[in-house]
This record gives structure tokens, C-alpha cells and sequence, in this order.
């Protein structure tokens, strides 16, 4: 970390420094970058580890902070880091750049006496902004916090609910629904060359049973079975949970709808937590369902297509795979672990920034589309409605614009 300090600031705020700190030749720079995802480490010009405030600061060769210019008022502080990629350090990479793990990270910057690393300065605190990536460097441009200020913040007055994300603060206050209908998978297939899609099994709930005593947070399925053969799925609402019917409503099981049923995961998103994509999220676009049927020799079928054939179930890796039986032709067919009949396919935007391998893991959350209807149908015991309507952050009693456009004809 080579480069001069200009400390604008200082004639602007009143800050306290450890006696003798500018007299001292043994300064230099050192970092601290805490990730949204938990991650926090420190980086330093300094040829030796040092540490303070709980925290230590590994040496970093080949990085550069020029000049940081601070500013009075509202007006941004900005800073640019470059630095040579070195993925061996497993610290700022190419991969996790590109990736946006460093979206949102907070990073503050000090001046430090590494012989008495306690008296140190704190220059600034900044927030990532663009990344420039070069063959074998990057330039990290960090903004002041105060770029936040500049930020448009309100509300649009429209019909469909503003809540970009089911179950956060605003659409959830009670901040019960998310986790109810939020489902573990592990992916069971990735289409042959594509990022935009994979599959997981369905989720196996038991019938509800009269004399089991269930836990908090256990599910089960109960009543009559609709078009596409699912009871409707529940929560227990608390532990030693038995003899209790699920019923809508009920204080003993909240209905978090059909989790098997197509389109139940559209328009949500997911979070890996397995694999080379580990922490990161993503958005879905669509989630279709998809059933294996007995393997027909005659049949031709198209990639991705589920057959069952001696009691285990395979995926086809091509299309017009035709006579290919497929315990016999690992080319054509794959099986799938778990042996699964009913599979969801999950379209995801954006794709893994990583290969989606089979065997990842992820949770992923019931989708919804931000209309009136679907909030009603959306069950919340703790309004007084029994539904998720109370919370709808939209305006659905506002004239829709085709209403509004129409022209009124005489009776």
C-alpha cells in the first residue's frame, strides 16, 4: 500500500490523536472490510501482522491507496484501492469481486503506528463502489457513507404491493411467515450447459397423525387433496403439539398453502448454502413441476425429461434420446439420487456466478407475484382477517390504468 494521506477533514472535525502519532515514523495504512455475509478481515502495507480493536491486519504486497480527498458537508469522500489479484491469499479475488460479495461490505480506513498499533486514526469509513478488473490487478473504488444521503428514497403509489421481497419487515411485521415457507433443497440435476435453471426434489411432508406429538416448526399435510394431489401443508405453532387438528385458523398450526404445487416458488428467491456459490442469492423467476413416468423404449425424449425404470429414477442428459435403456447407457441417462418421482425445476435470475454442481444446497422461499389476491390467499394468523392482507404495501382500491383509460359509454 503505497501513497500520501491528504486529511482535508481535520480543519472540520474535531478528532483526538495519540500524543506524538504525527512525529512517528513507523505509520502506515491498514484496512478493515466486514462483509454482508459475516466475513471480516484487514489488510496493511506493513511488512508483519499486527493487531487492535479485536482485530488483525495481514500484510498485503502490490496494493496502492492514493490520495483520499475528505469534504465538509454532505459531499462524497472518495477513495480508489488498487492491487495486484492474488487469489492465494483468499482475500479480495477476482471471483468474489465479480461475484458482488463485496455488495454492501462497510470498510473503514486508519493510519497506524505498527510499533504501537493502539495509536492509530481512523480516516474514513466507505462502502464498494465501481470495480475496474484488469489481466492482473483491480481498482476498488470506495465511496463515503455519505453517498447514502444521496439516495432517492419514497414510496410509489401504485396497485401492486411495493414489498420487493416476501416476508420482510414491511409485508411480515410479525416476521412469521418467511421462515414458514422458506424450504432446504439439494439440487438433484443442472441442465447440460445451462446457469439459468436446476432441479430439486420435492419436499416430502408426513400426514398428520392424531396421537404424534410434534414439535415446534414441524410440518405436516392435512385435508382433502387438490387438483394436483396435494393436501394443504402446515406448521406447528409450538412444541408438545398433540391431539391438536390443523385447521385454518388455529392457534396450534399455521397453513403455509401447497409447497409441492407449481408456481409456488415463482417470483421468489433462495439463498445457497452449499457449493462454490455458498452465501450468495438469488432471485426466481419461474418454478415448474416436473413428474418421472415409466421408462418407454419407444419414446423419444428431450433433455432433462425424469423416467422411472427399475425402481430408480433417471434424468436424460440429451434430447432425442431414443432406445437408450437407461441403466445401461450412463451417456444418455443419469440417476438421481433419492429416487425422486416429483421434481421442481427452478429458473433463477440472476444465474450462479459459480457452476451449479448436483449435491448444493440451498433454501428457497415462497414466491409472490405483489398482487392483492395472492396476499389474501396468503394465511396470517396474526391479523385479524386470518390472511397476509393488512400488511399489503400496495393501493388496491386505486383504478388500475386500463380502468382509468376507458371511455364511458351511455347506457
Amino acid at each position: 500500500m503505497r501513497g500520501s494521506m491528504a486529511c482535508a477533514a481535520s480543519q472540520f472535525l474535531m478528532r483526538t490523536f495519540p500524543s506524538g502519532f504525527f512525529a512517528s515514523q513507523t505509520r502506515c495504512f491498514a484496512v478493515l472490510i466486514s462483509r454482508t455475509d459475516g466475513t471480516k478481515f484487514g489488510l496493511t502495507n506493513h511488512n508483519a501482522p499486527f493487531s487492535f480493536g479485536g482485530n488483525t491486519y495481514q500484510p498485503v504486497d502490490g496494493v496502492d491507496v492514493p490520495e483520499l480527498n475528505q469534504k465538509a458537508g454532505t459531499s462524497v469522500d472518495e477513495l480508489e484501492i488498487k492491487s495486484i489479484l492474488n487469489d492465494s491469499l483468499g482475500r479480495i479475488t477476482r471471483a468474489d469481486l465479480l461475484a458482488g460479495r463485496y455488495d454492501g461490505a462497510d470498510v473503514w480506513l486508519y493510519e497506524v503506528d505498527y510499533e504501537t498499533p493502539t495509536d492509530n486514526m481512523i480516516l474514513g469509513r466507505f462502502r464498494p463502489g465501481l470495480v475496474k478488473m484488469g489481466d492482473s490487478g483491480y481498482g476498488l473504488e470506495l465511496r463515503g457513507i455519505e453517498f447514502l444521503l444521496k439516495n432517492q428514497i419514497g414510496r410509489t403509489i401504485e396497485y401492486n404491493c411495493d414489498a420487493m421481497k416476501f416476508g420482510n419487515i414491511v409485508c411480515d411485521p410479525g416476521q412469521t411467515l418467511r421462515a414458514a415457507r422458506t424450504f432446504d433443497k439439494t439440487v438433484c440435476f443442472v441442465m447440460p450447459g445451462s446457469i439459468f435453471s436446476f432441479d430439486v426434489p420435492v419436499t416430502t411432508f408426513s400426514a398428520y397423525d392424531a396421537g404424534t406429538t410434534y414439535a415446534k416448526g414441524d410440518y405436516v399435510s392435512y385435508g382433502a387433496t387438490d387438483s394436483w394431489g396435494q393436501s394443504q401443508i402446515f406448521i406447528s405453532l409450538a412444541g408438545g403439539n398433540v391431539g391438536n387438528t390443523p385447521a385454518v385458523p388455529s392457534t396450534h398450526w399455521q397453513s403455509v398453502g401447497y409447497p409441492n404445487n407449481p408456481g409456488y416458488f415463482s417470483f421468489g428467491d433462495g439463498l445457497w448454502t452449499g457449493g462454490a456459490n455458498d452465501g450468495l442469492g438469488f432471485d426466481i423467476g419461474k418454478q415448474l413441476l416436473m413428474s418421472a413416468a415409466a421408462y418407454d423404449s419407444g419414446a423419444t425424449y428431450s433433455a432433462g425429461f425424469y423416467v422411472t425404470s427399475g425402481g430408480t429414477t433417471y434424468v436424460s442428459l440429451v434430447g432425442g434420446n431414443s432406445g437408450h435403456t437407461p441403466s445401461s447407457s450412463p451417456d444418455y441417462w443419469a440417476a438421481v439420487s433419492g429416487n425422486p418421482v416429483t421434481i421442481q425445476r427452478i429458473i433463477v435470475s440472476p444465474p450462479g456466478f459459480f457452476s451449479v454442481a448436483v449435491g448444493d444446497t440451498c433454501s428457497i422461499c415462497f414466491g409472490c407475484d405483489r398482487t392483492p389476491v395472492t396476499c389474501q390467499s396468503v394465511v396470517n394468523p396474526l391479523n385479524p382477517s386470518g390472511t397476509n392482507f393488512e400488511n399489503y404495501q400496495g393501493f388496491p382500491f386505486l383504478a388500475v390504468p386500463d380502468l382509468v383509460r376507458q371511455v364511458g359509454q351511455s347506457g
